[in-house]
């Protein structure tokens, strides 16, 4: 199956913005009026994917990735997530926290800490429980699915599927919806999924959230739903069980 290449793209991303990658960075800066640590620790693992999908230096993406976990790690240990500035955000913040500074962990090579993944899982659930009618837009949706791709790389299908039964509207997010629906559904046949349709309807969809030009029109969290597919679509179509993580990079960035 031919991908886009989308590799120049990405290069001559991080041509534009080496002068910024290389600069210090202080993510503590304002940390006692910082209502949003996961947010900026979001941002540097943001920079960090972006360098390395543009075959940047490595040691620069480091950087990015210590910055994620030195944040989070500092704003559980100061439970910076229930203060003046964050408890509105709750529990959705301390989801995203788990989140990046999981992946960042991964990236850096220690593994995937699963367990904090389903936790995270958990946190955007019980933040969209109570959301109905105007409420339940493209954001709160988004969020739902969100939960459901961290059940799905943490390799729970079970609490994935059990996710997927809701019968709430996913009308923003159709696509993508019915991918995961037929992913937790293919399962079940065991892994890699050999559903060769399937497979490159996943591509499709794929092929057009890694493009670094991707401009969605609905609220979609394009750095952290590109590297979560280009997971998924690796986990569960080529690896089985364990997860190539340079791999992933490359299947992004190629």
């Amino acid at each position: 199956m031919i991908a886009i290449d989308f590799k120049t793209k990405w290069i001559e991303e991080v041509e534009r913005e080496r002068e910024y990658f290389e600069s210090p960075t202080d993510h503590f800066d304002n940390w006692e009026r910082n209502g949003g640590p996961e947010i900026k620790a979001d941002w540097h693992l943001a920079n960090a994917l972006c360098i390395l999908y543009g075959d940047g230096d490595k040691r620069l993406a480091e950087k990015f990735f210590c910055a994620t976990i030195e944040l989070i790690d500092r704003a559980f240990a100061e439970d910076k997530f229930h203060s003046e500035f964050s408890e509105s955000g709750l529990p959705r913040n301390q989801g995203e926290g788990l989140r990046v500074r999981s992946y960042a962990r991964a990236l850096m090579g220690s593994g995937l800490d699963t367990q904090a993944l389903l936790q995270a899982s958990e946190y955007f659930v019980e933040w969209t429980s109570d959301w109905t009618g105007a409420d339940w837009d493209s954001q709160a949706q988004s969020d739902y699915l969100v939960a459901v791709r961290m059940a799905l790389i943490a390799g729970n299908i079970k609490r994935a599927s059990e996710l997927l039964k809701t019968r709430r509207s996913f009308k923003w997010h159709a696509e993508e919806h019915t991918l995961l629906k037929a992913i937790t559904s293919e399962f079940e046949k065991g892994i890699p999924i050999a559903n060769v349709e399937l497979h490159q309807r996943v591509v499709a969809f794929f092929d057009r959230i890694r493009d670094p030009g991707f401009k969605p029109d609905i609220f979609f969290p394009k750095d952290m739903g590109r590297l979560e597919w280009g997971v998924l679509s690796h986990k569960y179509f080529t690896a089985g069980d364990d997860i190539d993580w340079p791999a992933v990079i490359d299947s992004i960035s190629r």
